[in-house]
């Protein structure tokens, strides 16, 4: 899924600043043209969302995999550590956890004020980290 949405060029994914630029200088250019590429980016959105659905939410068409169990204890275990993992990763990244440990219990008229600062902090200090881990 998330690939199918960063290939839509959702934001905070891979394909979006492209995306977003190339409309933009289409708009700039003639608004006919960026109206074309929006819709191309609505039809996209459609095609991509379909194969998603009939890919992993189709009905079943093999005998052999009706019988298949869903998850189990084990998978169900894995994948909580998994999502820890990760959710860990990206708080440390962004400093959260320091933010909802401490800040926002001692300061919360402060932490509602300057939350839209802090937001744009944490959007730069991601794309800062990537751009600098990427070279």
């Amino acid at each position: 899924m998330i690939v199918a949405l960063s290939s839509l060029g959702l934001p905070m994914l891979n394909g979006f600043v492209g995306e977003f630029l190339i409309i933009l200088g289409a708009f700039h250019s003639r608004a006919l043209f960026g109206a074309l590429a929006a819709v191309g980016v609505v039809l996209a959105a459609v095609y991509l969302l379909w194969m998603y659905q009939r890919v992993f939410l189709g009905e079943v068409t093999s005998d052999k995999n009706r019988s298949l169990p869903d998850c189990d204890l084990r998978e169900k275990i894995m994948l909580t550590a998994a999502v820890a993992v990760i959710l860990a990763g990206v708080l440390l990244k962004m400093g959260t956890y320091g933010m909802l440990r401490f800040c926002l219990p001692l300061f919360p008229g402060a932490a509602k004020q300057f939350a839209p600062l802090i937001s744009v902090f944490a959007i730069i200090s991601i794309l800062y980290g990537s751009t600098e881990r990427a070279r």
